[in-house]
């Protein structure tokens, strides 16, 4: 048996298969196409259908899609009734394909025959037919809305394959930097609690960061403003694309405007850094660094800078080059 797929020639999205032994003949496969379509071509007796080869260049080519079944000029006509199908172009080696998630976003599946109804045939495609047409259009928006419905991802659940998808989306090329010797005293770590939670330990961590550089942060009217209760304050939507970004981060530096009044934090009024805080760095927090690292970057005016740190042994800066 051999799965052959038909179509309609000017009758959008009625592409169909048909099961038939390759043995069979044109004529054999003109009653199987009607016995697949009994409605659609109730008023057509089988002998009057008109089948093409459908591949391009005379047969030689690649096969048409779903997007192509318009006409039939320039293809091979299958016009020989009594000629056996695995001669004609339509073996089960012939029409052999490997269909992919890809094939079926771009509606590039194959189509291996079409059929036309020629004028004054004893009937024509029906009524019914046309509004199946119609049904199946909506049915194809809605195919096509869901296949390219937006990828979120959320900071806090980037894994290793959704790192990759986001350096491939961006372009983005990681290049490690060596460290340099420090112009400053050593600073004192951070001690966690081991018996609490990162969360429960956000306002002592929030104070060593501003216990170290406040000062430093005050001469430039900025401050460190703690976000973990803004769910998606690193919430973005890429332009020109299906991908948003979304979550948040732990530690902010930005305007000290947003003293003043927290609601001020949703518009990063100045923003020029994000603190990711781990009580041990591991490979995800890179991931999620990252992510979050190209929201911001999207969503700020200037140049800015993501540091995923423990507090103590481990301190790593990632920026946006050329920006």
């Amino acid at each position: 048996m051999v799965k052959l797929f038909c179509a309609i020639v000017g009758v959008v999205g009625s592409v169909f298969e048909v099961e038939i032994d390759a043995d069979q003949l044109v004529g054999d496969l003109k009653k199987a196409i009607k016995g697949e379509k009994p409605n659609d071509l109730k008023d057509i007796d089988a002998d009057k259908l008109q089948l093409f080869l459908a591949k391009k260049d005379e047969g030689r080519g690649a096969w048409l899609t779903e997007a192509d079944v318009k006409k039939a000029d320039g293809l091979t006509p299958l016009d020989a009734g009594g000629a056996p199908l695995n001669l004609v172009g339509l073996s089960k080696k012939d029409v052999k394909f490997q269909v992919t998630r890809q094939h079926v976003m771009a509606k590039t599946t194959p189509v291996h025959v079409l059929v036309v109804v020629p004028e004054g045939a004893g009937g024509s495609v029906s009524e019914a037919s046309k509004m199946d047409q119609v049904v199946q259009e909506v049915h194809e928006i809605h195919a096509q809305t869901v296949l390219t419905k937006r990828k979120t991802y959320t900071h806090s659940k980037v894994g290793s394959t959704e790192y990759e998808e986001l350096l491939d989306a961006f372009n983005i090329t990681v290049k490690p930097v060596r460290k340099t010797v420090a112009k400053w005293g050593k600073v004192k770590g951070f001690t966690w609690d081991m018996k609490l939670s990162e969360e429960k330990q956000k306002d002592e961590y929030r104070e060593y960061v501003d216990s170290n550089i406040g000062e430093v942060l005050q001469e430039k009217k900025l401050c460190v403003f703690g976000v973990e209760n803004v769910t998606d304050i690193l919430r973005v939507v890429v332009k020109g694309s299906n991908i948003e970004l979304r979550g948040r981060t732990d530690l902010l530096i930005l305007s000290d405007i947003v003293m003043e009044s927290a609601d001020y934090a949703l518009d990063l009024p100045e923003v020029k850094m994000l603190i990711e805080v781990k009580e041990k760095v591991e490979r995800q927090s890179v991931f999620q660094a990252t992510s979050e690292l190209i929201a911001l970057d999207l969503l700020a005016n200037d140049p800015v800078v993501a540091l995923l740190t423990d507090f103590n042994g481990d301190w790593r800066f990632f920026w946006v080059a050329g920006k």
